[in-house]
């Protein structure tokens, strides 16, 4: 009897180490698929390739699977949801996702301009020499003809340069990269003979990029990190049936701290969605909790025992028998008062939801979804 005994608890020891481990994995696919009894779950996602796979038989997607990305932000907000559908079935009202997703953004040029300086233009820009000497002055120059660039503009500028030695007609290559003004370096045919090429030029974009980055490595080898360098090489293609083609091609680098990169073409962007109860809508809900600073706002505008009790303790009494009773009206009035203070600019149709404590015979939280009128009053956002 003893022994049997002793094998018995073995196996229930066993057994019971067995059900621990199938436990976990349970309780990590419930926290998984956890649904808050509100209808309110708040998402964080990445698109990855799996993500990007399931939409590989949805009707006009089949590009956006196989290069892994979108081509703009409209594509990726009618096609996430797709993917969202399909991972959180489970969800309800009010649910929303936050998604990082890759968009395919070409670093081209944008606007191309050509300009070439004349007697007034140096008179105009205070030049009484008739020459530029510095790569601020060459700016200037820009600003001067191009009053309002754009990001990723490419402008041709013809001027004469004086470095203090030698004074030469240059063709300089100035892009604008975000609100900054870039001088372009440009390959000369000793430096495309050294990155391999027969011609001063490339036909493959991509090898065009891999070798300025060593080019670059090898000119600056002292930059600091975050520098950003533009390059313009000459790209040359033939089209369909035509004939050959040479044109500029813009290419931007940044210093890593130890190489340069190019920065690539793919860029993450997010996008934010909301279920509505039938489909996910991109959203601009914001959502926050009443601070203990935004219930003493509230609640002095209030005034009377339901003000009072909400300053004081940090949250709305719902007992309808109390003198301190707040009800939806109240609080909807109260939420009302607080955005249009703390947020004045708010745009209509801007939504929130907020989350608040109450005092209901115990401690407690209630929400409230509203949006912004035409009016200018916010109001309980329902689909």
């Amino acid at each position: 009897m003893k022994n049997i005994y002793l094998m018995l608890s073995g196996l229930v020891l066993v057994l019971g180490l067995f059900s621990c481990d199938s436990l976990k994995d349970t309780y990590a696919e419930l926290d998984e698929n956890y649904q808050d009894p509100s209808g309110i779950q708040e998402l964080s996602i990445t698109m990855g390739d799996d993500e990007y796979q399931l939409l590989e038989d949805v009707d006009g997607a089949e590009s956006i699977a196989n290069y892994k990305s979108f081509s703009s932000e409209d594509e990726a907000k009618t096609y996430i949801p797709y993917v969202l559908d399909y991972l959180y079935p489970q969800l309800g009202k009010g649910a929303s996702a936050s998604v990082d997703y890759h968009i395919y953004s070409a670093i081209v040029s944008n606007n191309e301009y050509s300009f070439e300086l004349t007697d007034a233009d140096y008179q105009a820009l205070g030049q009484e020499e008739g020459s530029l000497d510095s790569q601020w002055d060459v700016f200037d120059a820009v600003e001067y003809k191009l009053a309002n660039p754009e990001h990723l503009d490419l402008v041709s500028l013809e001027y004469v340069y004086d470095d203090g030695t030698t004074v030469d007609t240059v063709i300089g290559k100035i892009a604008r990269y975000n609100d900054d003004w870039l001088l372009a370096d440009q390959p000369t045919s000793e430096e495309y003979a050294m990155m391999g090429q027969s011609f001063p030029n490339f036909s493959s974009r991509t090898t065009a990029k891999r070798n300025l980055a060593i080019l670059l490595d090898q000119k600056y080898p002292f930059a600091y990190e975050g520098d950003v360098k533009a390059v313009v090489f000459t790209y040359t293609y033939v089209p369909s049936g035509g004939d050959r083609v040479f044109e500029d091609y813009l290419a931007i680098f940044e210093f890593d701290g130890s190489q340069w990169m190019v920065i690539p073409d793919l860029k993450v962007a997010n996008l934010k969605f909301g279920f509505d109860g039938s489909q996910w809508v991109p959203d601009n809900t914001i959502r926050f909790t009443l601070s203990s600073a935004d219930f003493s706002l509230i609640g002095g505008n209030q005034g009377g025992d339901a003000g009072e009790s909400a300053g004081n303790y940090g949250n709305f009494d719902r007992r309808p028998t109390g003198s301190a009773y707040w009800s939806d009206e109240m609080i909807l009035a109260g939420i009302n008062f607080l955005l249009n203070t703390n947020y004045p600019s708010s745009a209509v149709g801007q939504k929130y939801l907020i989350t608040y404590a109450i005092y209901d015979g115990g401690a407690g939280t209630e929400d409230i979804y509203v949006i912004k009128d035409s009016s200018g009053e916010y109001i309980y956002y329902e689909e």
